[in-house]
């Protein structure tokens, strides 16, 4: 799919693909954003194509975003809905290869959990911090874009209901009003891990915030939640369950 100068005196391109006979769709946009030419380019939708526009264009125009759910925005703009779907989707790539090496994985504890996730989240130089303190604890995980968190969460074993709910109310201490991305990762070390979701699933939409369940993410195998904010009856917060299978007896 290549990228294509328009003119020489513009740092304008655009996307160009003859044979292409369908809307762009979420590879697509991820594609280009991965090979966008400079640092300083942005990038929007435009009629069945894709236009990158340099810095000396866009100046002083606020980054647009992608008309797809889910898709990569470059590195220099700051989108918190974006970051936060790349920041899922790099969890669970990660829980799905510790899945494969259940042995390796199995027997560690939370934190050592944690720091597993923290070295995929930083690979991809999100800036995630563990052990972090906002607002009444410290929170496992924290990524920050210009001093404004765009995601907190917690990694806990499963141990049963009443802890899981316990974790809910954990996590959204951590929480500011101005926080509204979050993500429990739940490991289980059992076999049932069905039974599990069928659980987390109950005790969630059994909570007294949840507004209601959201749409997955494009691909992303998880469990995602709308919930009334826990600081502010009138905003509301994002819940994000993931859950990763590394029984012990593998």
């Amino acid at each position: 799919m290549p990228i294509k100068r328009l003119g020489p005196e513009t740092p304008e391109l655009k996307l160009e693909n003859p044979e292409l006979e369908r809307p762009l769709n979420l590879a697509d946009l991820n594609w280009i954003v991965d090979n966008l030419p400079a640092s300083g380019t942005s990038a929007r939708l435009k009629n069945s194509g894709l236009v990158i526009i340099g810095p000396n264009v866009l100046q002083s125009t606020t980054p647009t975003s992608w008309d797809v759910k889910g898709a990569r925005t470059p590195q220099h703009v700051s989108e918190p809905a974006l970051d936060y779907d790349k920041i899922i989707s790099i969890i669970s790539s990660a829980g799905r290869d510790m899945e494969k090496r259940a042995k390796t994985f199995a027997n560690m504890q939370e934190d050592q959990l944690r720091d597993q996730l923290l070295v995929a989240l930083n690979s991809h130089r999100m800036g995630a911090t563990g052990e972090t303190f906002n607002c009444k604890g410290k929170t496992d995980i924290l990524v920050q874009r210009e001093c404004e968190n765009v995601f907190i969460g917690e990694c806990k074993i499963w141990r049963g209901e009443t802890e899981f709910r316990e974790a809910i109310d954990q996590l959204f201490g951590y929480t500011t009003r101005s926080d509204n991305k979050t993500a429990l990762i739940i490991v289980n070390h059992n076999s049932n891990t069905s039974k599990v979701q069928v659980k987390i699933k109950e005790v969630v939409e059994g909570h007294q915030k949840c507004k209601h369940a959201d749409e997955k993410p494009i691909s992303e195998p998880l469990l995602r939640y709308t919930f009334q904010h826990p600081k502010d009856r009138d905003l509301e917060l994002t819940l994000t369950v993931l859950v990763f299978d590394l029984p012990i007896d593998v």
